[in-house]
């Protein structure tokens, strides 16, 4: 083991930051002193690594994201053909676009900020940090929702979010508020032992792409928090770090990566457009590698 039993408890541990909320509440402000979006139903809101408290020292960028609640996007293909014929019956097309949201919430950044420190990348908008806050990633979407139920009683659905990479006409879907959910969840079962080690391998991946052992692209932080949110509640269960570290790694060694789910439950991990099998086999060699070495 190379990995001391101190050496983990303090990559267990979130530093402390008040920066990652002064970049949230500056783009609130921004977006409520827009005359053109105060007719608008949205909501503005933490996702990511500050929202979900697996935060390690050197996470620079806090995940927003400005959600459209005028406008949805929806699947129907888990109804029964007559739940979704009577969809299709009550559905009302809407008039605004996610397009034009996204406008004008560019637009209210730049007139807040200048529009040096606002710049619109390939999936969100960059707002650069200063001394009181740090750099922003922000995801302009609508709400979107997965219906698992419509009838005259009752319509139930997963909701989520939408939004569309520059260029693209295939939207990206996510789960961030389940995701949060299911996270607070795990911690608890795990007497909060799940997170901080989601703040433990998120820093030996930072450690093993310093040493040059890993490319910086291999491991993301929200594939990470996946990776480890599948293992079972047991396996954390352990006197020491050094235990429970030994029995996360068996367990990510010995089952199939094939059969792990986002920490939403609405995606498979290693399937379709996720994380490539071959880089989470990688990601979960190189710490192991490093854990024997």
């Amino acid at each position: 083991m190379s990995i001391s039993e101190s050496q983990l408890e303090t990559w267990s541990n979130a530093p402390g930051s008040t920066s990652y909320q002064n970049s949230y509440n500056a783009v609130k402000n921004a977006l409520a002193e827009s005359q053109r979006l105060q007719s608008r139903g949205f909501e503005v809101y933490l996702q990511g690594s500050y929202k979900n408290s697996t935060n390690i020292r050197g996470d620079s960028d806090v995940d927003i994201v400005v959600q459209l609640n005028d406008v949805y996007y929806f699947d129907i293909s888990q109804l029964s053909s007559e739940e979704q014929q009577l969809y299709n019956s009550q559905r009302t097309p809407a008039t605004y676009t996610l397009s034009e949201f996204k406008s004008q919430v560019v637009q209210a950044l730049q007139n807040y900020f200048t529009s040096s420190s606002v710049r619109i990348g390939s999936k969100s908008i960059k707002l650069s940090g200063n001394q009181n806050r740090v750099n922003a990633d922000i995801i302009v979407a609508s709400e979107y929702r997965y219906y698992t139920q419509f009838n005259a009683y009752s319509q139930n659905y997963i909701s989520g979010i939408a939004f569309f990479p520059a260029g693209s006409s295939i939207n990206i879907i996510n789960y961030p508020k389940v995701h949060y959910d299911n996270g607070v969840s795990k911690n608890q079962a795990t007497d909060g032992i799940f997170k901080q080690f989601v703040r433990i391998f998120k820093n030996i991946n930072s450690k093993l792409t310093e040493d040059g052992n890993i490319s910086s692209n291999l491991a993301t932080s929200y594939f990470i928090e996946c990776l480890i949110y599948n293992i079972a509640n047991n396996s954390f269960v352990g006197n020491t770090n050094q235990s429970c570290m030994y029995n996360i790694l068996k367990c990510l060694n010995e089952n199939d990566l094939n059969n792990f789910e986002t920490v939403s439950g609405m995606h498979w991990l290693c399937r379709g457009n996720q994380w490539n099998p071959t880089d989470a086999r990688s990601f979960i060699n190189a710490v192991t590698n490093y854990w024997n070495s």
